[in-house]
């Protein structure tokens, strides 16, 4: 990344001397740790308040009295207000106060989720939760950034890691929910969420980043639309917006949909099955595109995906249901950082902007799957309105299969 010439770095704009930005010795080793440390155990309690919400749909209809459709609607709209968050802060990282942004966010989240804890109706439950994701969101717009100068020899390292936490935290999510079912009282998890949050904003507040880190730079909304007109960064944002409309609809709905045919507590661990799937899925997807491409990667992750889904949809037994869990979870994880690096291999030199246009299409799928299956579940029954997932699987299998032929052809002499 350096330039000796001129000192130009395409992460921080002509005329910046990134050296010592990009000088790992510089950095105070314990301090790098703390902050790494402070911004892996966000990842992890963002990754479980995520996947506590579906986990708590039944009990936020039974304490509040909530439609599906009204149900339906909470993930779409925290997702919203995230995604807002992270675009607007993101791309004005270089203008913000990197260390008062993230304490400020943090506490955010810890305040908005006391309000969950208290909250006398639904109305003011969404208001809470969506307030809390846009708070986290800041963070979120944020903490990659810092990563990123943190460890400049080790950014993948890094990023992996960040991904691993937010797997664990994910993992947990549900068996959190279940335990505070149990103990007879849904709002502990919040409870407990907040107290956590509060403690990574008292920490963030008593650390300094290094100067490095404030080598930020901010960059314009309008190169966007001009980065779709490739043809990789077009089909990752759509099969983005496929993939992850699957996966919402399963954070948002499988533990609702599985109490049809199982107890409350077991239906609510199989999304803790599904999610566990993800950690070997995407280390072998990892190693897998090494060897055949990212493009057939991809095909195998949707025909196993459909395959998956298709049997979890049909059977009725709790071995069937987590096996199929597992499995749908195992594929599904593959798409989201297979078509990312693609796209970003191909344009290594605008992966910001790539960055943007992923969040974008992910958070469309997350904005429309978990509401049009609430609504249908309104008019119909959830167990008529979850097969609305295949469809999006079925687009996601289209674009793999058209890639893989586009390869192909490239291929040919």
């Amino acid at each position: 990344m350096d330039s000796t010439a001129d000192q130009t770095d395409p992460d921080h704009g002509p005329g910046v001397d990134t050296r010592a930005a990009d000088e790992p010795d510089a950095l105070d080793t314990s301090l790098r740790r703390q902050w790494a440390l402070v911004v892996f155990a966000f990842a992890a309690l963002v990754g479980l308040l995520l996947q506590t919400r579906g986990a708590l749909l039944p009990s936020f209809q039974t304490a509040f009295g909530a439609t599906e459709a009204q149900l339906g609607l909470l993930a779409p709209l925290a997702s919203a207000a995230s995604f807002l968050t992270v675009l607007v802060v993101g791309l004005r990282a270089g203008d913000v106060y990197l260390e008062r942004a993230l304490t400020l966010g943090l506490a955010g989240v810890a305040l908005a989720l006391l309000a969950v804890w208290w909250v006398p109706t639904f109305a003011l439950l969404v208001v809470a939760i969506v307030g809390a994701t846009a708070a986290a969101g800041v963070v979120r717009a944020l903490d990659r950034p810092v990563l990123s100068h943190l460890y400049p020899d080790a950014r993948p390292r890094a990023f992996s890691r960040y991904e691993m936490s937010w797997a664990v935290g994910a993992t947990t999510g549900p068996l959190l929910a279940t335990a505070a079912i149990t103990l007879g009282d849904w709002r502990f998890t919040y409870l407990v969420a907040a107290a956590c949050f509060g403690v990574l904003a008292v920490a963030a507040s008593r650390l300094d980043l290094p100067p490095s880190v404030d080598r930020e730079r901010s960059f314009a909304l309008s190169s966007l639309p001009d980065l779709l007109a490739h043809p990789t960064v077009r089909t990752m944002a759509l099969a983005l917006l496929c993939s992850v409309a699957v996966e919402a609809g399963v954070f948002t709905w499988l533990p609702f949909y599985a109490t049809t045919f199982l107890p409350r507590a077991t239906a609510t661990l199989l999304l803790s099955v599904y999610l566990v799937a993800y950690v070997p899925g995407r280390f072998l997807a990892g190693r897998a595109v090494d060897h055949v491409g990212p493009e057939r990667v991809v095909l195998a992750a949707a025909v196993g995906g459909g395959v998956a889904l298709l049997t979890l949809l049909s059977v009725r037994t709790v071995l069937a249901a987590g096996a199929a869990s597992f499995a749908l979870g195992f594929f599904l994880s593959a798409v989201y950082p297979t078509v990312q690096a693609w796209a970003t291999g191909d344009l290594p030199d605008v992966s910001g902007p790539i960055n943007a246009v992923a969040n974008a299409a992910a958070t469309a799928g997350a904005v429309v799957s978990p509401a049009l299956v609430g609504f249908a579940a309104e008019a119909t029954d959830i167990t008529r309105a979850v097969w609305l997932l295949p469809v999006f699987l079925s687009g996601l299998l289209l674009l793999a299969v058209v890639s893989v032929r586009n390869s192909a052809a490239g291929a040919r002499p």
